[in-house]
């Protein structure tokens, strides 16, 4: 028997013993004495819960109704907590297509030890953490990246990947809050890997890339189509590429994050402060090796000294913050502002982001019409120092530098504003909910529709049917959710959870 089965062993005999003399005490009272409150034992404590759902959801981009394509979308999760009096531990499992077939990292979603120490909370585990007072949208929410396997479909902290992190928060009696926030590694945004929510550009990425290099390589052969050994190694380089060769490895500490949050009441008003130092989770190409071999296309020398495979890089980012909530009447306000600071601080690095400023305003409230609640938020993104994103020239004005710039807009357009609706009412005892969201990007005249209808059933058993309507009424090539105009959907959906 190990030490830890002996321990548990006389823990129990002991727990036994005290409970039989406990018992034998009440037996010989005369009754009047209230009994004690037993402590909690350790299933007492231990919680499991899950959440499983089956849906079929049908896309109506065919002309023929019969032949319209439709996805079996099963996914569970399952959840273990423990509370302790100073301590608390939670994990979370997920299991759906994704997870299953190309992420297996991601099947553990989460998991946290929290202790509790006066005023102090310290937490290590792989989490999700919401910096921001906007309502499920925010600006200067950073330590978390997106996972866009279902597009925008699942709820906002349901599509966050959860990252390792180590956390310390303070609550002071006089009402601060302060937080700390360090992960030695970090994760970039993640796409579906097949199916319909692949992003067009994840999809040509490799392609385009690879068939450039190809190109560039044979054209400096020249016309007799002979390969030095240096261009000859690149093309059997390029030919066997594969999107996960672009990407750079993020499980170094030069991709950690830290940050702090600062949380405070002033009246009616509260306030957060924040300061963020990690990287963006979206990639940016240096395509510097095809360009320079595209130029000097016809001049081995030169080309050997600039030819090499493009790079993507996360680009290092400072992002300061301030976010506030109060309420005015039947309306919750909020409102959130950040400053990203990145290395192109002049905006003449056609290969890093530059500087720009991000915002957030909104409100919920209830109306006097049934139980409606409406709920409207808008953000806004503006590009700083965009004239100097124009037609500058690299090595020495052979090629033009715009077209390359991550910035680069074709349409001269660099701010992005969407505006966000939320209208939400119930019926029959909250049993049934019905909901519409509608976000619309104004700069690029995007619109997505989101209609649900659920009904609670009973002992956790819900079933719903919803759908998304997506449509561009300006330029499809401009949209920011190109590749996904046919994507229009109904659905029907099945869950249950305990």
């Amino acid at each position: 028997m190990t030490v830890t089965k002996k321990i548990f062993a006389v823990s129990l005999a002991c727990a036994l013993l005290a409970a039989n003399v406990h018992a034998q005490d009440d037996w010989g009272s005369d009754g009047y004495e209230q009994e004690e409150s037993a402590e909690p034992t350790f299933w007492d404590r231990f919680k499991i819960n899950g959440d499983a759902t089956l849906a079929g959801r049908a896309y109506f981009d065919s002309d023929k109704a019969g032949e319209a394509e439709v996805d079996p979308i099963p996914r569970f999760k399952l959840g273990f907590d423990y509370e302790g009096n100073a301590t608390k531990f939670s994990s979370k499992l997920r299991f759906d297509e994704q997870t299953l077939k190309y992420d297996n990292e991601m099947i553990l979603d989460e998991f946290s030890a929290d202790l509790f120490v006066g005023n102090w909370v310290l937490s290590a585990g792989k989490m999700k953490v919401v910096w921001g007072k906007g309502d499920k949208l925010h600006v200067l929410d950073n330590f978390n990246s997106n996972n866009y396997y279902d597009f925008l479909i699942p709820d906002y902290l349901d599509r966050r990947n959860a990252e390792y992190m180590f956390r310390v928060q303070y609550n002071s009696p006089i009402g601060l809050r302060l937080e700390g926030i360090y992960t030695p590694i970090m994760h970039g945004e993640t796409y579906a890997q097949k199916g319909r929510w692949v992003p067009n550009k994840v999809n040509t990425l490799t392609e385009n890339v690879t068939n450039l290099a190809k190109n560039q390589i044979l054209t400096a052969a020249g016309n007799d189509g002979k390969l030095n050994e240096a261009s000859l190694n690149a093309l059997l380089t390029a030919s066997s590429m594969s999107s996960d060769d672009l990407y750079p490895d993020t499980y170094k500490l030069e991709y950690g994050q830290f940050g702090g949050y600062l949380n405070f009441t002033i009246g009616l008003f509260d306030f957060g402060v924040s300061y963020y130092n990690g990287r963006y989770k979206q990639v940016s190409a240096n395509t510097t090796g095809l360009i320079a071999a595209a130029a000097v296309a016809q001049n081995i020398t030169t080309l050997q000294s600039y030819m090499g495979l493009p790079t993507l890089e996360y680009d290092k980012l400072q992002s300061f913050g301030l976010d506030m909530q109060t309420a005015l009447g039947p309306f919750t306000i909020r409102a959130e502002a950040v400053y990203n600071l990145t290395k192109d601080t002049d905006g003449d690095n056609p290969w890093v982001r530059n500087n720009n400023i991000g915002y957030l305003l909104g409100f919920d409230v209830s109306l006097p019409i049934h139980n409606v609640t409406l709920n409207v938020q808008g953000t806004g993104n503006i590009v700083l120092k965009k004239d100097e994103i124009t037609d500058g020239k690299l090595f020495g004005g052979l090629m033009s530098s715009k077209q390359y710039d991550v910035d680069y807009d074709p349409t001269g357009c660099y701010t992005n504003h969407k505006v966000v609706v939320q209208l939400q009412d119930t019926f029959y005892y909250e049993k049934i909910t019905a909901t519409v969201k509608a976000i619309y990007g104004i700069e690029r005249s995007d619109l997505l529709v989101m209609p649900e209808l659920s009904f609670k059933v009973r002992d956790g058993w819900k079933i719903a049917a919803s759908g998304l309507i997506i449509h561009n009424f300006g330029t499809e090539e401009h949209s920011e959710f190109y590749g996904w105009l046919d994507n229009s959907f109904v659905q029907l959906s099945v869950n249950y959870t305990f």
